[in-house]
């Protein structure tokens, strides 16, 4: 306002308001409101800019003398507002952006400590909803229990700093770095009920529900994915299916995508033990005679030493590629992903830029797979090599020995797949 130019602009504008009020004989329900007005002035050729709106303390939400387009302010990805009592949460995650923005004391103006106490509600049932999973499968609330529970602490140390009577009706923050901080928290669970269609009939009940059953269009598999999928041993599809349930209606709950990222890294970090011992036992099997012929005892010049292939030497080196693999890729990946999001909305722009690419999340899927799938390559390959060099230098009391109890560990295996797979169904 030190610009004589700008304040004269919004002098201008508020007294434009001003006419608007009374040549159209409007009415403004409350005296308890807030006018923000914003003029951009270009600093070439151009006609300035003028925004407004009135942020209303009693309704909690923010309102225009003229006719205002909402999609402007709906949050990216959520479609299917229709309702104005669901257009009500957004306007209430606006005004308590508004409160953030100016948080200060002036007049009348005071945030009461009866907020404290709504906010404490919410997040009290928050956390009973997040702790016990038999009142609440699949919570859709965007915070873990851990931070509401601080949260809580930080809103209780707000209320205890009040200015005013005793009773909490006349009672006021007396910071306004406090108020900034709680009208946060205001914010976000009201953007939550929007998202989540809070009082509509098709509101979002668990995390891994959507809200658009009609207009949902199916995703198939592409020609790709499904033939590299059993080469991989059907792992991408487990982690296809967790991704699109993650993913639902286009955003994610941070405590989701942070509980399914962690499982992730385990998984991985869990996966470096056997793949080094596998690589470690099959470089040490190449060293046992006969698995890699060579005439060795028979010439005395190194120029005339030649090495023959054997099945059993092709398989171990198969082996140790897959394992080396399994690794390196192990590694990478744990590294990349221990750089996550920080909030569910840059969870929900890191999925949908994946989501983007020619093939969706299906790569990402397949990625995912590769450190197990190319340990399980190497764990055949390897007992590949070891029937190949049992079938070969051995006799027939060896062979029918190894040959039944192949059969055995390979009949148990299918059996635990079979009922891995059915529990899993079921």
């Amino acid at each position: 306002m030190h610009n004589s130019l700008f304040r004269k602009e919004i002098e201008k504008f508020y007294h434009y308001l001003q006419n608007i009020l009374c040549v159209g004989q409007l009415t403004i329900p409350s005296n308890n409101y807030d006018l923000v007005l914003d003029v951009t002035m270009p600093t070439g050729h151009g006609q300035n800019r003028w925004s407004y709106y009135y942020a209303c303390h009693e309704t909690r939400c923010l309102f225009w003398l003229h006719t205002y387009e909402a999609t402007n302010m709906l949050i990216s990805g959520v479609y299917g507002v229709k309702s104005p009592a669901h257009i009500k949460h957004r306007l209430e995650a606006l005004y308590w952006s508004h409160w953030s923005h100016y948080p200060a004391f002036f007049g009348d103006r005071r945030l009461p400590v009866s907020v404290c106490d709504e906010l404490i509600g919410m997040l009290s049932s928050g956390c009973t909803d997040t702790a016990d999973s038999l009142i609440s499968n699949n919570p859709t609330l965007p915070l873990d229990i851990d931070r509401m529970q601080k949260m809580i602490e930080i809103v209780k140390n707000a209320k205890e700093a009040r200015q005013g009577d005793d009773d909490d009706t006349n009672s006021y923050l007396d910071s306004e770095y406090h108020v900034a901080g709680i009208v946060r928290f205001l914010s976000l669970f009201a953007n939550w009920r929007f998202m989540d269609f809070h009082g509509q009939p098709h509101a979002r009940l668990r995390s891994d529900q959507t809200v658009y059953h009609e207009l949902e269009p199916k995703h198939g598999r592409s020609l790709g994915f499904t033939l590299l999928s059993p080469l991989l041993f059907l792992a991408p599809n487990n982690y296809l299916k967790d991704m699109e349930v993650l993913w639902t209606d286009g955003y994610i709950i941070l405590q989701e995508w942070e509980s399914f990222m962690n499982n992730l890294i385990q998984e991985w970090t869990d996966i470096l033990v056997p793949s080094t011992v596998m690589l470690s036992v099959t470089v040490s099997y190449l060293t046992i005679p006969g698995t890699i012929l060579s005439n060795l005892n028979n010439v005395t010049i190194p120029s005339q030493v030649v090495i023959f292939t054997s099945p059993a030497q092709i398989a171990s080196t198969i082996s140790i590629v897959a394992s080396v693999g399994s690794i390196v890729i192990d590694l990478l990946l744990v590294r990349y992903t221990s750089i996550k999001p920080k909030s569910s909305a840059s969870s929900s722009k890191y999925q949908y830029q994946r989501s983007r690419r020619i093939f969706g999340y299906e790569s990402m899927a397949i990625v995912f797979s590769l450190p197990w799938a190319l340990l399980m390559w190497s764990m055949v390959s390897f007992f590949v090599a070891l029937l190949l060099s049992s079938f070969t230098h051995s006799n027939a009391p060896t062979r029918i020995s190894v040959l039944a109890m192949s059969g055995i560990v390979a009949c148990l295996t299918v059996w635990s797949i079979l009922t891995a797979w059915r529990s899993k169904n079921d």
